[in-house]
């Protein structure tokens, strides 16, 4: 967006489009950078893994450089492996307020509860579930 001015928008919408950005922490500053102050954005990131969308969790066990190996390998088609909180974390960071959030899609409670299984042995993951809560959203 470097050819678009500072402060040029009112407001600002993408969807399904940020998940297939390589690095949203950079992304999440033009919007900012060229919206007016107090521009509103609206942004739906599908954090689903879009190679099989009934099995939207699998990324989550995969190595993080492994990930991005195969992501930058297919042009990040099939998405991200960043949770909602990474994402609201990001916006933040670029200056945003977040006001909003909406979970939008859930999971099998079966395929929940099998993944869940196979991420406890998934020692290197960010996302492992060790006890109490699970860290894992999906948007």
């Amino acid at each position: 967006m470097s050819s678009i001015p500072d402060g040029s928008f009112d407001i600002v919408v993408s969807i399904a489009v940020l998940e297939h950005i390589a690095n949203l922490d950079a992304a999440a500053r033009e919007p900012r950078r060229v919206s007016k102050p107090g521009a509103i954005h609206y942004h739906q990131v599908d954090l689903r893994d879009h190679r099989n969308f009934d099995r939207p969790l699998e990324h989550l066990l995969m190595l993080r450089r492994e990930f991005q190996e195969e992501a930058r390998a297919a042009n990040f088609e099939f998405g991200c492996q960043w949770r909602a909180s990474e994402v609201i974390a990001m916006f933040k960071a670029a200056g945003f307020q977040v006001v909003d959030t909406e979970i939008s899609d859930t999971v099998d409670p079966a395929y929940f509860a099998d993944f869940r299984r196979r991420l406890r042995w998934r020692f290197f993951s960010p996302y492992k579930i060790s006890g109490g809560a699970p860290r894992i959203f999906v948007s």
